[in-house]
């Protein structure tokens, strides 16, 4: 944003008014995240949003930029329930449904399994959205998902998780945690102990 302001004002501005750029902070909270848009969206100095983080953010601040008629796009938010969301609404990466079928992809033609366990966030929109293309895309292929693990969960535990997996057949564990459920995640991979093959999402 500072270069293009940079590049803009350089050039005189936009019809002759300089380009200011205005940083705010949603803590990366939905409920945050619409005060935020509803403060821009009454602002007429606002001209666009280059934001937010999370696809639930995005979602919640969506909502607002929509029917505040306000442009925005996101650089990092891959639900898929963005597709279609509305005609104000863009981001600049592709959809879950892209990783999805990418990650069966490999687990089939690289790693030639078939049978793989799901660690995701329950609460994530972005986590279920992951999970939820994965496993149609393996479904698709003749694949299986053996079972699904909720990190999200306070009853979660990485050990029994991981040697339940390991029971039910699965050959690969599918990663798709989001930013509050890393450090679960990362314990899923170090109770593996590198016995099966890992995928995991952006």
């Amino acid at each position: 944003m500072a270069q293009a302001q940079e590049e803009i004002n350089q050039k005189g501005g936009v019809k002759g008014i300089p380009l200011k750029v205005v940083i705010a902070d949603d803590n990366n909270q939905p409920a945050t995240a619409e005060q935020v848009a509803n403060a821009l969206v009454k602002n007429p100095d606002i001209l666009g949003v280059v934001g937010h983080f999370a696809s639930d953010v995005t979602l919640a601040a969506g909502k607002v930029y929509q029917s505040g008629q306000l442009v925005a796009i996101s650089p990092i938010s891959t639900s898929v329930q963005l597709s279609g969301f509305g005609n104000y609404i863009f981001r600049t990466v592709p959809s879950d449904r892209f990783a999805g079928n990418a990650l069966a992809r490999y687990q089939f033609n690289q790693l030639k399994k078939k049978k793989a366990a799901v660690f995701f966030n329950s609460g994530s929109n972005y986590s279920k959205s992951l999970k939820g293309e994965f496993t149609t895309a393996l479904f698709g292929d003749g694949g299986q998902v053996v079972g699904e693990y909720d990190l999200g969960s306070s009853s979660f535990g990485a050990g029994d998780s991981v040697e339940q997996a390991i029971k039910q057949g699965a050959e690969v564990l599918m990663l798709a945690p989001n930013s509050a459920t890393l450090d679960k995640a990362l314990q899923v991979v170090a109770v593996n102990r590198n016995r099966l093959s890992l995928l995991a999402g952006d």
